[in-house]
């Protein structure tokens, strides 16, 4: 797990417990797949716990916008 979990940090993408059991399940193919609570006690036994280093960077998706044509518009 802590490889699975690594290596979804390399790719910076998310690297969470959910992460890592979708990773186990649909890469790996591993079964029985270990249930939520226990990747992250093991994570938290071997301190893979911390956040991102450095700032956040945006991707550059532009977010749907509301035809807007006064106020209270979009509320309707």
């Amino acid at each position: 797990m802590k490889l699975v979990r690594l290596n979804l940090y390399n790719k910076e993408v998310f690297c969470g417990a959910q992460a890592i059991l979708w990773e186990l399940e649909d890469s790996l193919s591993i079964s029985p797949l270990p249930s939520f609570r226990t990747i992250n006690r093991i994570l938290a036994r071997n301190e893979l716990t911390h956040r991102r280093t450095g700032r956040y960077s945006p991707k550059g998706t532009p977010y749907p916008a509301l035809p807007f044509a006064g106020f209270n518009d979009t509320h309707r």
